[in-house]
């Protein structure tokens, strides 16, 4: 990522826990010292099981009402479960505020030079009132802005950042051994220190008890650590989920995240706010994940992963299909698999499919020209019944 460039990371999460209790609950119950969150740092810390395996992870930052957590946007309400275990009888609030809040990714060294510009040379300085923090993990990931989507276009526009695919900026984590997708996988799989979090700074050997504390400081003392998670560069061929590696026939570790494979993009956006949409727009899908495959596999993998998307989304009982996609016999097989059920087509009730969306649209011209809805809360998810559309006469 250049100087002048700005990632938007927009699968991330925002809670926030706020109360009296606020700092002594998080003491009690994260990897990392919260005591050294302040208004000029920021940490990277985790939740493990009481055996000292993973749940989550997330950086904190010092908010005006407590601490804001930035985590994985798929396992907020997971992470917000977990705390709540632990809240008892504590005055402490947690709120998720994701819709909210965003998160920027910058350059190191664009970092540098506003800390310059702020005369600070702090983890985390505000610029225009906005938290900027330095990636405690590792410093070449650059810095977090922590925002709302205004403040965050406000403060791009004023630095003359230039927004840039977040590919870039997942392939560089990758590469360290930093899994920013597919967490799922890890999930009461791994230690904490397997899954890297001593080497990422999310771990504090001083602070104390908290969950999970006992077996991690074992592993630790007694060097046990017999695995860890490591990057992989595919240098050919394919590479599955819990598929064993081997170096000589001698079997040394298996894969737990393909970044690239199906089902972590499903459950990206199964686990979204935008799965319960009614209505979808082309912006909406990230195919990050199907970038570097071949022509063969990536049209393959956005096959399946259309056919899993329409199938969870079906509840009809006849369904009929029109336009270009009913002429794709393996799409259609895919979708009748799983769904099991037979899907016709709509030349099977006399239309001609390769001209409805055209008849449709003419359709919702004239009621628009009568100043008649043309979009429903049931169809479109909108707030109620609206009109729409901008009919040119002359042309």
């Amino acid at each position: 990522m250049k100087k002048d460039q700005v990632v938007i990371l927009e699968k991330r999460g925002a809670i926030l826990i706020s109360g009296n209790d606020a700092e002594y609950f998080l003491q009690n119950i994260i990897t990392n010292d919260i005591k050294k969150v302040s208004n000029e740092n920021s940490i990277f810390a985790a939740l493990l099981t009481p055996q000292g395996k993973y749940l989550n992870d997330f950086f904190i930052v010092k908010n005006h009402k407590g601490y804001l957590l930035d985590c994985n946007e798929n396992s907020t309400e997971e992470l917000i479960k977990n705390l709540s275990k632990y809240k008892l009888r504590s005055d402490v609030k947690i709120e998720d505020l994701s819709s909210e809040f965003v998160i920027g990714v910058i350059n190191y060294e664009k970092f540098v030079d506003l800390q310059k510009e702020v005369k600070s040379d702090l983890n985390t300085i505000y610029y225009r009132d906005t938290p900027i923090f330095s990636d405690p993990r590792n410093k070449n990931l650059g810095a977090r802005i922590f925002s709302n989507l205004e403040k965050l276009y406000l403060t791009i526009k004023k630095l003359n950042l230039k927004i840039v695919d977040t590919s870039e900026y997942y392939s560089l984590a990758h590469s360290f051994g930093i899994p920013e997708k597919g967490h799922i996988n890890l999930k009461d799989q791994l230690f904490g220190l397997e899954a890297n979090f001593e080497h990422l700074k999310a771990i504090d050997f001083k602070k104390g008890c908290y969950v999970g504390q006992e077996n991690t400081a074992r592993i630790k003392l007694k060097n046990k650590l017999s695995k860890r998670l490591l990057p992989i560069k595919l240098v050919d061929g394919k590479l599955s989920e819990d598929e064993k590696i081997y170096n000589n026939e001698v079997e040394i570790g298996k894969v737990l995240i393909n970044k690239i494979i199906l089902n972590q993009s499903l459950d990206f956006f199964l686990h979204s706010k935008l799965y319960n949409k009614k209505s979808y727009d082309i912006k909406d899908f990230d195919l990050s994940f199907v970038r570097g495959l071949s022509l063969e596999d990536g049209a393959a993998t956005l096959t399946e992963f259309t056919a899993e998307i329409i199938s969870k989304k079906i509840s009809s009982r006849n369904i009929y299909t029109c336009g270009g996609g009913r002429k794709n016999k393996y799409l259609i097989e895919r979708i009748e698999d799983k769904i099991h059920k037979k899907i016709q087509s709509i030349e099977d009730i006399n239309y001609d499919g390769d001209f409805i969306e055209s008849q449709a649209f003419a359709f919702l011209a004239i009621r628009a020209k009568l100043n008649l809805p043309i979009s429903f809360p049931e169809t479109t998810g909108c707030k109620k019944p609206s009109t729409g559309g901008i009919i040119v006469n002359n042309f």
